[in-house]
């Protein structure tokens, strides 16, 4: 419940609306990409949570959300993975935050939250490019 507070209040700091891709959106794309931080945090959950987890299916889905609201939205694939970035640090750091303030160690839950948003954003980088091939 931390995390979850912490990435909202960090959202809604106005951080988000100060980044150039961001600026670029209409209403209800501002409104998607805020709700992918909850989908992305659900994500990253499960991921470090389960023992073993299926990491390939869970971040190609991301991947694929990502890459195609970025593209709907005409933003560029560095724009697309900027985006990204700008939610999965907040994610993350919100996560690490939480685990301090319970005394967690978190070494294990950090290497895998990067283990899982490398392929996620590797998911997005290859449904950007197949996005962009389509006719």
């Amino acid at each position: 419940q931390s995390a979850v507070r912490n990435v909202r209040m960090r959202i809604a700091e106005g951080n988000l609306e100060a980044e150039a891709w961001f600026q670029k959106l209409d209403a209800e794309a501002r409104v998607q990409y805020r709700n992918s931080a909850q989908t992305l945090f659900q994500g990253l959950i499960t991921f470090i949570s389960v023992a073993d987890p299926d990491v390939r299916s869970e971040s190609h889905a991301i991947g694929f959300e990502y890459a195609s609201r970025a593209h709907r939205s005409r933003l560029s694939y560095v724009e697309a993975a900027q985006a990204f970035l700008f939610f999965r640090n907040t994610v993350i750091e919100s996560v690490i935050h939480a685990y301090r303030e319970a005394n967690v160690p978190f070494d294990e839950a950090l290497h895998r939250m990067h283990a899982f948003t490398d392929e996620i954003l590797v998911s997005l980088l290859q449904t950007y490019q197949q996005l962009e091939k389509a006719p």
